[in-house]
């Protein structure tokens, strides 16, 4: 029995003992949580949210609770794992969490002073140089207090780890330049995820359009298009004779010598970043006989001079800038009525849409410029005039960039001499559009 006692008195000592040491620690634990007071309004807004993102931006916001006016001269920032606890650094696969090399890009405060990097070290509650991995310490001289509001701090140059995750960011504000516990005044925790991009993908098909004709439902204003307005695949110069030259738009030769005939058009449409080439050939007359005319303004089947050699009594027109008494292609020419001559021009370029990019071959615009002017109207009385009669493909026009619906317009002329032998002459072109994707 007594010794029951002497156990049971021994038993409520021990219970005073720890009732006298809790009560003897509580002023200490109190003391420790509420004289800091939490942040009201706070806030974290980071420029990348991606896994392994480099020189991340992180712009704090937070309130200094009104009648909470004090001095505010460091600012401890950890970033952990949790809100709560021993902070532990972000997660990671490989790549770590690091905000060791942070810079200070900005910052508003009622104090004009600034805040800056306490130097890495550690010192009191900061830990910068043991975890200066996810610590970040920064302190300033100015012991007059900031008044309540908003304030904020911008921290950047701090790299994300590769692991998606939420980080809780704890930011800790002392009165004091040194960190100590005892000047610890504000708190509060906020939170930035690390999350997947989303990347979206589409394929452009690679896109051509080009048609060619010799007339459009547009003629009449020129604003052809779209190549549901061209149509036709037959230019007719009417009656060629020596006292005209036959110009298609401009004079065409009919019975009368006067009156109405369309243009040629070659619309040209694409996507191909690189533009696109035109150009054409002369086809081959294969039943003609041997000579270099078989691709001219000619009667099927005629037998007609060798060039150099011009003749003006064989059945096969002269070709304009080709037949001058000289091997090979010389340059654009005027067509003079009575000195036979059939040529093509582009005469000008309707870049009415979204482009203005094709540019017309010198040796088909006559103007000798690198630009578009429009040097050649389609009078026979200017160097604009070529015809290749060989069969070679030749360019007219090209971009080097995309095309909405370019139209070419392109024009022929021919006038005979007092001996080209009657019949009914004729060629045919073949036209390419060549785009570089």
């Amino acid at each position: 029995m007594k010794t029951q006692e002497i156990l049971f008195k021994r038993a409520v000592s021990y219970i005073a003992i720890a009732v006298l040491l809790v009560a003897s620690l509580l002023p200490l634990m109190s003391s420790q949580i509420v004289s800091a007071e939490q942040l009201p309004s706070r806030s974290a807004t980071i420029d990348k949210s991606y896994p392994e993102a480099t020189d991340v931006e992180y712009v704090f916001e937070f309130d200094i609770p009104t009648g909470g006016d004090t001095a505010v001269q460091s600012i401890r920032i950890q970033w952990c794992q949790d809100p709560l606890g021993t902070c532990v650094a972000p997660t990671d696969s490989g790549t770590a969490f690091d905000a060791s090399s942070f810079t200070v890009d900005a910052q508003s405060f009622s104090q004009a002073t600034a805040f800056a990097s306490n130097g890495g070290i550690d010192e009191n509650d900061c830990t910068a140089a043991t975890n200066g991995a996810f610590e970040a310490c920064l302190t300033r001289t100015e012991a007059l207090d900031e008044t309540s509001g908003t304030k904020s701090i911008t921290l950047s140059g701090i790299n994300h780890p590769d692991d998606e995750q939420t980080i809780y960011v704890r930011i800790n504000l002392y009165s004091g330049e040194d960190f100590a516990t005892a000047d610890h005044q504000h708190y509060g925790v906020v939170a930035a995820a690390i999350v997947q991009q989303i990347t979206v993908t589409a394929r452009v098909q690679e896109r051509l359009v080009f048609c060619v004709g010799t007339d459009t439902t547009e003629a009449t204003d020129g604003d052809t298009d779209q190549c549901t307005e061209i149509s036709g695949t037959t230019q007719d110069l009417g009656a060629v004779d020596f006292l005209d030259v036959c110009v298609t738009l401009s004079n065409p030769c009919e019975t009368t010598g006067q009156g109405g005939a369309s243009g040629s058009y070659a619309l040209v449409a694409t996507n191909a970043q690189e533009g696109a080439g035109v150009t054409y050939y002369a086809e081959q007359d294969t039943t003609g006989g041997a000579s270099d005319h078989l691709g001219s303004l000619r009667i099927p089947g005629a037998d007609c001079e060798n060039e150099p050699t011009e003749s003006s009594v064989d059945q096969c027109f002269n070709s304009a800038g080709w037949d001058d008494g000289i091997p090979g292609f010389n340059a654009p020419v005027n067509i003079v009525a009575g000195t036979e001559s059939f040529g093509m021009t582009v005469s000008d370029i309707n870049q009415g849409g979204l482009t203005s990019n094709m540019v017309r071959d010198a040796d088909y615009r006559g103007d000798g410029s690198t630009g578009n002017a429009t040097a050649c109207t389609g009078a026979a009385d200017e160097p604009c005039w070529a015809w290749d009669p060989t069969g070679d493909v030749v360019p007219i026009a090209s971009s080097n960039d995309v095309l909405d619906n370019e139209v070419l317009l392109i024009q022929f002329a021919a006038t005979a001499s007092l001996t080209t032998p009657t019949g009914q002459y004729a060629v045919t072109s073949t036209y390419v559009a060549t785009p570089t994707f």
